[in-house]
């Protein structure tokens, strides 16, 4: 007769799952070697979280360094070995600097004889796969469909990530609003075709110039672009601005009567502070942009 225990052991072994059994103290009286190969491709000796390890206190460690995730799984293990819940589910990145893995936590309490024992199992499941398809949809929800840049509300998402960056460390905020001079003109003398060339041109050179990750491209509407510049201060948001401006002179699209393609570009700069939105920074560099049309286009105004 086969040994009910080993027969048990050698199911939770096969498993994918990293899975391991903790007290009501949260120290680790089991693990499956998909908990044990986890930790050693992580660099770490297996035994770092393995059996006899307080996993809570492995968690409370890695919350006082500033880990949010621990923090938050501390937490989740905690109200689980209370009974103040059955189960908690935590889905969380483990990202380094090659991979992105994103994994999901499961703490379940033990039922029937065992429940009594007030012990608890955690399992890391691995969800990459899902979330880079989630990610991909996403994408395409966030992207222009004919220039392939971000779109308006990917901007106004990147934008108000910066913001709060911005306002957490005291740094300014760039915004580059340019806009396709007499595009309306250039469409009627050479068809549709023609100007969703001209877009894609035009949001190439604009891509060129987002370099950083604080850096975000993207089509605001029509012919009308974007640039967001985190950690920029006026004078370069300016010069960038600038330099976009004569790219597009030198590209040397034709235009009607011999005139070649140019754009009026506006430049805005805050540091955000408490209170203030970020549609604050996208009036003033509409502004700018607006000034510069008015004023005969082809040229960079700051706000």
């Amino acid at each position: 007769m086969h040994n009910i225990d080993s027969i048990f052991e050698s199911l939770l072994d096969s498993l994918d799952e990293k899975i391991a059994l903790i007290d009501r103290q949260g120290m680790i009286i089991y693990v499956n070697h998909a908990w044990e190969a986890y930790w050693i491709s992580c660099g770490l000796h297996p035994r770092a979280a393995g059996t006899g390890i307080n996993y809570l206190q492995v968690c409370d460690k890695a919350a006082a360094q500033g880990d949010q995730v621990a923090k938050e799984a501390a937490n989740g293990i905690r109200m689980v070995l209370s009974q103040t819940t059955a189960r908690f589910v935590h889905e969380y990145p483990c990202h380094d600097e090659t991979v992105q893995r994103w994994f999901m936590m499961r703490v379940t309490a033990l039922h029937g004889e065992a429940a009594s024992h007030g012990c608890a199992v955690i399992s890391h499941l691995d969800i990459t796969d899902r979330k880079l398809a989630e990610q991909r949809i996403e994408n395409l929800a966030m992207e222009d469909a004919l220039t392939g840049l971000p779109n308006r509300r990917q901007l106004d998402r990147f934008l108000h990530q910066e913001w709060q960056r911005g306002m957490r460390n005291q740094t300014p905020v760039s915004l580059i609003m340019a806009d396709i001079d007499h595009f309306k003109d250039y469409n009627d003398a050479f068809g549709h075709l023609v100007g969703d060339a001209c877009l894609r041109k035009v949001a190439q050179r604009l891509q060129n110039h987002a370099r950083r990750p604080s850096d975000l491209a993207a089509r605001f509407g029509g012919e009308e672009f974007s640039l967001v510049l985190g950690n920029t201060p006026l004078a370069y948001a300016k010069d960038t601005a600038e330099d976009l401006r004569v790219g597009i002179l030198r590209m040397q699209i034709q235009h009607r009567d011999e005139r070649t393609l140019s754009i009026s570009a506006g430049v805005a700069c805050l540091i955000p502070r408490q209170g203030e939105s970020p549609m604050r920074l996208i009036e003033a560099a509409d502004n700018a942009l607006y000034r510069a049309k008015q004023m005969g286009r082809n040229q960079t105004l700051a706000a």
